[in-house]
């Protein structure tokens, strides 16, 4: 159990015990709260001094619903541990990224937790991802859609939902497009920060969810994650060039993130209207 009253980072890794990247990016007073999440088989290997240990679990969405149980602290970083940092350099006459040293990483982690601690309607922040980070000029916004790789949230709020039945371990690796779509769909907005932005250099490589995360796999979680949040998840079949299951057709979900937000707060506001009948509540497809 890890019993905080600041702000800490979870780095969930599996299969990388030499190749803790995103550990090497944080400065130091932020690598003092980060702990490296591993699971028991491996870590006698690491030298990172700040371990929470699980019992070997097998997949991603299982290991952050142990986070959730096992971690006190005001707010929950969750970081991929093979990422890369960026800076804007310029934003003219486009948004230019530079490698974030060190103490601009801290920087930004600043900034997220300066938000969810000045901002309780904040339910998760994010920081973007390099690719497309030039969608907008904004330092950030509220509309970017789906958080990915880092972003964070305030314990109170991540709480909340778990008593309304939450689980990240509902699905074995689609668990952060569920967990927004829920804060989207209580009410809560998503800021994401485009000022900085990380990034990995690819998908489904060796280690981390590559090892347990299959094609079927993946089908059955976006199928699934389509029931759970219907109305506001589209299943499609994509062919992506390397990377996800050696460049086969896989199943994707294309997401209506402004409508889940839109219609958040309405509820929130008590004006939304009630769902049709044969759609699920938040959590009701679950079972």
């Amino acid at each position: 159990m890890i019993t905080s009253d600041c702000a800490v980072l979870i780095i969930p890794t599996l299969g990388r015990v030499q190749q803790q990247l995103t550990l090497a990016c944080l400065p130091p007073r932020w690598a003092e709260r980060a702990w490296l999440c591993v699971p028991i088989r491996e870590a006698a290997q690491h030298t990172h001094e700040r371990l929470l240990v699980h019992d070997n679990l097998d997949c991603i969405g299982k290991t952050r619903q142990f986070v959730l149980e096992h971690v006190s602290a005001p707010i929950v970083f969750m970081l991929d541990d093979d990422l890369e940092f960026y800076v804007r350099r310029c934003y003219q006459p486009e948004p230019r990224l530079r490698g974030a040293a060190p103490d601009e990483v801290g920087e930004c982690l600043d900034l997220l937790t300066a938000w969810l601690e000045e901002d309780d309607g904040i339910g998760m922040v994010a920081v973007s991802q390099r690719r497309g980070n030039n969608w907008t000029r904004d330092r950030w916004t509220e509309s970017a859609g789906r958080p990915i790789r880092v972003w964070g949230y305030r314990s109170p709020t991540a709480q909340q939902l778990a008593a309304s039945g939450f689980r990240f371990d509902a699905f074995h690796s689609v668990e952060d497009f569920h967990l927004a779509l829920s804060m989207l769909r209580a009410g809560y907005r998503i800021r994401t920060t485009f000022h900085y932005a990380q990034g990995q250099k690819a998908s489904q490589t060796a280690g981390g969810c590559a090892l347990n995360r299959t094609a079927d796999i993946h089908d059955a979680d976006i199928r699934k994650l389509a029931e759970t949040h219907a109305g506001y998840v589209k299943v499609v079949q994509r062919t992506t060039k390397g990377g996800w299951f050696g460049g086969q057709p896989r199943t994707d979900a294309v997401i209506s993130w402004a409508k889940a937000a839109a219609d958040g707060q309405r509820a929130r506001a008590g004006s939304a209207p009630s769902p049709p009948e044969d759609q699920p509540s938040l959590f009701e497809a679950l079972g």
